[in-house]
């Protein structure tokens, strides 16, 4: 894959710092490198390449958000209740930004973390957006660790709900 940019829309804490300006996405499956670069499938479309349009089809990318929240949170608590912050941060980053990204293909849309961009979700969960911008303001604290928490086990029955429907 050739160098992605970062267009300003996703050059905010937690996810990217303002001197990021591009991404350098391996042949790695696509699973490996969305646990690596938040959004990346949205930085992909944006910079035009095809095959990270997970919101038309979500239910493998969403089914990954969950096994990756699985195989990891026991961990990031553990260094979390450990004031590992450093430790924690590089799982945690990718656990928030699939949620947000979970909640969004969910409704068929690419992730925003752009102001006003969850008031247009059919699927969403219970003070969605505040719980987010919580959790993105203190990543490795333990009460975002608790909401992410949920937010994850809430995603989970509603995608399980929506793929009874469309399916």
């Amino acid at each position: 894959m050739p160098e992605l940019i970062i267009e300003p829309q996703w050059k905010k804490p937690p996810f990217y710092d303002k001197d990021t300006d591009f991404i350098q996405a391996a042949s790695a499956s696509w699973k490996e490198e969305m646990s690596m670069y938040p959004f990346l499938a949205e930085i992909a479309f944006q910079n035009g390449q095809a095959g990270y349009e997970f919101w038309e089809a979500p239910f493998p990318a969403l089914e990954h958000w969950q096994t990756y929240w699985q195989q990891n949170k026991i961990e990031i608590k553990h260094h979390i209740a450990a004031r590992e912050a450093e430790k924690a941060h590089p799982l945690i980053i990718p656990a928030i930004s699939g949620i947000i990204e979970s909640y969004f293909w969910m409704n068929g849309q690419p992730a925003s973390i752009g102001d006003g961009s969850w008031e247009a979700l059919d699927i969403v969960p219970v003070n969605g957006r505040e719980r987010i911008d919580f959790i993105c303001s203190r990543p490795v604290h333990h009460h975002s660790y608790a909401q992410l928490n949920e937010l994850y086990e809430e995603s989970r029955r509603k995608a399980a709900v929506l793929k009874r429907t469309r399916t």
